[in-house]
């Protein structure tokens, strides 16, 4: 687990660390999945049955990574909310063609029957978004105190969840 819980007066975000884009992209999906369940359901879940699939978002016409991560995880709520599939695990890609980004995921995941959830996100914000990379030797800090100092190289992601 490379992501921690950030405080907000309205809203909850989550700061991710990774090696890559691809893999900041999975650690913040799969702290927004972590936020939503109950807590005791957190255990049973490795005894659900799973399914798998590819879910897609659609190209961007720029090549922001930030923007790229709120559209996945706009497809992620979309898929648990309208298709009732909940993630809970995933290995993604991000491809360019164009100059338009894409991120394609191959996904696990269970019926929302199955979870429990007890936090409902509405919907993924651009406030205070984002997503960027520190070279070797670079570090990032934030405010909160309970969020370690971030040393290169790797990816650093903010992003806030309206609840």
């Amino acid at each position: 687990m490379s992501y921690w819980l950030l405080e907000s007066t309205a809203d909850v975000g989550i700061r991710g660390f990774a090696k890559t884009p691809e893999s900041l992209i999975r650690e913040l999906t799969l702290g927004m999945q972590h936020l939503q369940l109950e807590k005791n359901s957190l255990k049973s879940i490795d005894t659900i049955t799973r399914f798998s699939g590819i879910w897609t978002t659609p190209p961007l016409d720029h090549d922001a990574y930030d923007l790229l991560c709120v559209s996945w995880l706009d497809e992620v709520l979309f898929q648990s909310e309208v298709q009732d599939r909940f993630l809970v695990d995933l290995v993604g890609k991000i491809s360019s063609e164009h100059g338009k980004l894409q991120f394609s995921g191959q996904v696990s995941y269970v019926d929302c029957t199955d979870v429990v959830k007890s936090t409902e996100i509405k919907a993924v914000t651009t406030h205070a978004l984002s997503f960027f990379e520190l070279e070797d030797k670079q570090i990032s800090t934030h405010p909160q105190i309970d969020i370690p100092v971030i040393e290169g190289p790797g990816w650093v992601g903010d992003v806030y969840f309206d609840i």
